[in-house]
Formats: structure tokens, sequence, C-alpha cells
């Protein structure tokens, strides 16, 4: 009997080349799109740009092309309740989360996984490019995809020995361009699709104002330097983040970026490049890959490579836990860098650049 795996097919041509691979090597597939918005919550009332009735059909199509079964899941109570309330939660807070390994963590790989197993799925899969290995020891290890330039492998910090087992990245192996070669080859209708950049259920890409939609609508208030001398007026707080230089609407002979955002008195503080970096970075809520999930290590690497957003590059850091709670991290860096509270840092590891571990910067 042959393996049963449902693959996520967003429309895009990763998912369809992995459908591809899967259904070669031997897999019974079934390809599974999510309805996560309805009629949509982008900013002008029209559906998110990565859930129009052409995003259904794509892969719809590339299924009856290949052969495989499509079906359609209404996750839309989940999507809303796991990463778009988390999103504007964050914000709300003043911090900039990351809704897409928010989704990947609680929909993909929570929601898919968990109804797709009771429905008497061996495996899911997914089309993004990274690898995941098993040793001859039985532990799983997830590695960066073989494609430098798009590895996703940052985005996939939640997987551990519970997950990974259940999870197959058939694209991984593979760079983009052979990707695309492979998708044109069989004639998909995904073949030519272009990547997705911006946050999916934003459609405008203004998630200023989709933030506003939902009720975050902090007031103008004080920009700040650090010695607490007032030097302009932002426009709302939610409309910024750590780390940025432009569209800041003060002009102080040298470039100032954003440092923290205040919520407690709505005050956006600014400083120098010097001012901004740090050589130690707090992280909370940790997923340890290498173990099951809800694990944690008797003690944390001591070397370690850390990534502070999404392709990056990774820094040398040392790793410790916060009071014994392996939960939370401080890594200290061997040069200053820059993170914005609320990103994901993760940790690869030095000898085999596999994924450690990933949590929310604090």
């Amino acid at each position: 009997m042959r393996p049963k795996v449902y693959v996520a097919m967003s429309g895009g041509v990763d998912s369809s080349v992995a459908a591809h691979l899967l259904q070669r090597d031997g897999y019974e597939v079934i390809g599974v799109t999510f309805k996560l918005l309805g009629r949509g919550v982008a900013t002008d009332g029209q559906e998110a740009s990565c859930y129009t009735p052409e995003s259904t059909h794509r892969p719809r199509r590339a299924c009856s092309q290949l052969g495989i079964l499509h079906q359609v899941w209404s996750l839309e109570w989940e999507f809303a309740e796991y990463v778009v309330a988390d999103f504007v939660q964050e914000y709300t807070s003043g911090y900039t989360p990351n809704p897409c390994v928010r989704c990947n963590q609680y929909i993909k790989f929570g929601v898919f996984l968990t109804r797709a197993l009771a429905l008497g799925a061996d495996f899911i899969a997914t089309g993004h490019h990274a690898r995941i290995c098993r040793d001859p020891d039985g532990q799983y290890k997830l590695l960066p995809g073989r494609d430098a330039a798009k590895d996703q492998s940052y985005a996939l910090c939640h997987l551990n020995q519970t997950t990974m087992p259940k999870v197959l990245l058939p694209v991984g192996e593979l760079r983009k361009e052979q990707v695309r070669r492979a998708a044109r080859d069989l004639a998909l209708p995904t073949a030519e699709t272009r990547d997705s950049q911006d946050i999916c259920f934003v459609r405008t890409g203004s998630y200023h104002e989709f933030l506003e939609s939902k009720g975050v609508c902090s007031e103008p208030g004080p920009i700040t330097t650090l010695d607490g001398r007032e030097v302009g007026r932002h426009r709302g707080l939610h409309r910024y983040t750590v780390g940025q230089r432009k569209e800041l609407g003060v002009a102080l002979g040298r470039p100032y970026y954003v440092v923290e955002k205040r919520v407690a008195d709505n005050a956006l503080v600014i400083g120098t490049l010097e001012e901004l970096q740090r050589s130690e970075v707090a992280v909370r809520d940790v997923n340890w890959c290498d173990l099951p999930a809800g694990g944690w290590p008797s003690a944390p690497p001591e070397k370690a490579l850390g990534m502070l957003r999404y392709r990056s590059r990774p820094c040398s850091c040392e790793v410790a836990d916060l009071d014994g709670d392996s939960r939370q991290m401080i890594l200290t860096f061997e040069e200053p860098v820059v993170a914005a509270p609320g990103q994901f840092a993760v940790i690869y590891s030095g000898e085999n650049g596999r994924v450690v571990a990933g949590g929310r910067i604090a």
C-alpha cells in the first residue's frame, strides 16, 4: 500500500512541483489548498492577493494535470485566531511580528498536520526550500535548502522531533531554476507564478491601513532621542519598526534609526546606529528542533550562529538560557547586531548548518 501524503498547495510553483516529485516517488498524493480569508480582509475590501479565485484554480488545474485529487479546506477561523489576531496584538504591544512564521507553526504544521493525520495521511508536504534529514541514530535534522538564495529554514524553526517525522520537503534538494524547469517540462499552470513577497492578508501591501482597519490606531506622539530630547512628531507607533531609518521625518545631520517604540507614553525613540545596535538579545517562547514538542535541553549549545530576520546574515554568538529556563535564551553576539522585538531569532549550528532552535525576540 502506497504511503499517503497531503500536500499544501498555494498555487505557487514550488508546491506544485513538490506534488509531482512525491507522485513520481510512489506516494499517493492529495493536494490541499487552504481557504483562509473568505471574501477578504484586505484594506480596500477586496480579496487578499494570495487567496483570489485564481490562486484556488491554479492548484486545482495543476492537480488535474498531475492526475491527483485536489481539496479546498476552510481554515478561516484558525487563521484569524492564530495569525491575524496575533499580528494585530503584537503591533498593539509595540512589537514587529512575522506572520509567515506564525502561519507555518499554527496552520501548515499545526492544524493542517493534525487534520491530515486524522484523515489517514502518513505525511504532509509543502514547497518550502529546506531539508529534513534523519541521522543513523534516528534523530531528525532541519537543514537549509540547497538553494541558499531561496532557503526558508528560518521560517520553519518551530519544527521538532514530534513534527519532523511526518513532514516531507521535496524541493529542498533543488535550486529554484530546477523547480521552474520541472514545472515547464510538465506544462504546469504554476510554472511562471512569481514568488510571494508581501503579507498575504494585506492585498495592497499597506499593513498600516490594515492595522487601522482592525482598530490599531495609535495617536501621533513625540519622537525623542535617547536623552529625552523631542525632535519631531510620529504618525502612530504602528507605522514604524525598530531599525527603521527612512521616513522618520527628522533631519539631524546624520542617519538616525528607530531604537524603541515606547507604548507606555506613545514615544518613538531614535538614535544613531551605534545606539541601535546590541551585543545581547533576549529570546522568548523558544522551540528546540532536536527535542520533542515542549522539550527543553539540559544545557543550550555554547556556540552557534544567530539569524535575527529572514535572509539576514547569521552572526556568531554564545547561547545561554535565562535563569535556568530553556524556553528563554540570551544570545551574546561577537559583533553588534540589530534586533527588532517580535521578529524571530533562529539559531544554527556552526558545524553543519542545521537549525537548532528558534523563538521570538523579546
